[in-house]
């Protein structure tokens, strides 16, 4: 991953309020190490974000099902 790469992240990330670390642009100067640790972050948060969401739509699902099998 280039360094635009992560910045264009770190970016969509910082707009859509998952991360509120100010610091966060005076890490990603850092060695390799710390590149790879934001990358794992970035990744985590990802995963983190699609199973909310997953587990929001799983919610709507069964509270449609529900509400279907309490008509019958």
């Amino acid at each position: 991953m280039n360094v635009q790469e992560k910045q264009k992240k770190k970016k969509k990330l910082l707009k859509s309020g998952s991360i509120r670390n100010s610091n966060l642009s005076e890490i990603s100067a850092g060695d390799p190490y710390q590149n790879s640790l934001l990358d794992v972050l970035y990744d985590l948060i990802a995963s983190i974000k699609k199973d909310r969401i997953e587990s929001e739509e799983s919610m709507c699902e069964s509270k449609k099902l529900f509400a279907l099998n309490t008509l019958r």
